[in-house]
């Protein structure tokens, strides 16, 4: 079931459901508009026909014709889909902040005035809205990954480090004993740390550059362009430490333990 966001499944189109925070009624009546319109379209070459069949006809011809690009069976999630997409010159909005500009783009206001559904103020208030709710979500979520970093994730990784060490000195003291665990596990720790250090760095320095940008739009843009890039940065090093720390050393849950600590 990978097609189309409205997939015609034989006999009936089906809609994708939207995402669990957001409210159906947004994309309820967008749709709604764009049908009407397009009806309306039709109603307009139709209504004073002389030979309905024949224009009916035609007008389907010409509409499929028109439009067949956009029509698509195959599995539109595959890289080879977005090469086919872009060839025909259909829109490829990756992410949120590049598709709400759209909402006020000349020809989209027209279609929401003509219908009586938005006035163009409306339209750009809800505009910002959405780009203000985006880039505030975005924000507390970095600001929250910055102080996971800090306080729970550098000071248990800092203190599995000091075992090791602690384990190192025990067995050079005794003497006779292979220290190449040890040595390797905290070398890879070491330099994953470091890595660390340096983003939790940047991070915390793009953090700051964030209330200097003014516009709604441009402060989403930062959200998208930098914060959600360092937040993944520090993400991908810090699984990687993950899989190195003892169990014990842990600072929060694993999958594991959370499928599995209920009691029955």
């Amino acid at each position: 079931n990978r097609t189309s966001p409205f997939a015609f499944t034989g006999n009936k189109f089906e809609f994708r459901m939207v995402g669990s925070s957001a409210n159906i009624a947004c994309p309820n009546f967008i749709i709604n508009t764009i049908v009407a319109e397009e009806l309306s379209k039709f109603a307009d070459a139709l209504e004073n026909s002389k030979d309905f069949n024949k224009d009916l006809n035609k007008l389907l011809a010409d509409t499929v014709k028109k439009h067949k690009r956009i029509l698509f069976s195959g599995n539109s999630y595959s890289k080879e889909w977005k090469k086919e997409a872009e060839k025909r010159g259909l829109l490829n909005l990756k992410t949120t902040v590049d598709a709400l500009p759209t909402y006020a783009l000349d020809k989209n206001v027209k279609v929401f005035e003509k219908h009586k559904v938005l006035n163009k103020n409306e339209i750009h208030s809800r505009t910002e809205i959405l780009l203000e709710n985006y880039f505030n979500i975005v924000h507390i979520e970095a600001l929250t990954a910055l102080d996971m970093a800090r306080k729970e994730i550098t000071p248990a990784v800092l203190k599995y480090e000091k075992f090791l060490l602690e384990e190192l000195k025990a067995k050079r003291e005794l003497g006779g004993f292979n220290t190449d665990l040890e040595e390797s596990v905290l070398e890879e720790l070491s330099n994953l740390t470091s890595i660390f250090a340096q983003l939790i760095k940047r991070f915390s320095a793009n953090l700051e550059k964030y209330d200097k940008e003014s516009s709604n739009y441009e402060k989403a843009k930062y959200c998208k362009d930098v914060l959600l890039v360092d937040m993944s940065n520090l993400r991908e090093v810090a699984d990687k430490m993950e899989i190195i720390l003892g169990k014990e050393y842990h600072p929060f849950p694993t999958y594991e333990d959370i499928l599995y600590s209920v009691k029955y």
